[in-house]
C-alpha cells in the first residue's frame, strides 16, 4: 500500500524552527485558525499561487496521512 501524502508549505524560518524545536506548531494563520492547514497533490499548487504568491524562501513539506492518526480531519476547500 502506498502512502498517502499531504502537503505544507512554509517558510524556510519556520521550517528551520521546527527542525531546531523538533515539531512544527503552525504558522500564524494555524495558530490563528487552531489548526493546521494541509494541501492534496491536488491543491498544493493552488494553494502556493493563492497564498504565497511571489515568495521565494518556501519549503514545500510531505507528510504521510498515516503518521497523523485519527487528527487528520478533511473539508471542501473555499471555492471547490
Amino acid at each position: 500500500m502506498t502512502a498517502k501524502l499531504i502537503f505544507k508549505i512554509l517558510t524556510q524560518k519556520q521550517w528551520l524552527q521546527a527542525e531546531a524545536e523538533g515539531v512544527f506548531r503552525g504558522a500564524p494563520i494555524d495558530i490563528q485558525d487552531g489548526y493546521i492547514h494541509f494541501s492534496t497533490a491536488e491543491h498544493v499548487r493552488g494553494t502556493a499561487d493563492k497564498h504565497f504568491a511571489g515568495m521565494n524562501d518556501l519549503v514545500l513539506a510531505a507528510i504521510e496521512t498515516g503518521k497523523l492518526g485519527g487528527k487528520l480531519l478533511y473539508e471542501v476547500s473555499r471555492g471547490d
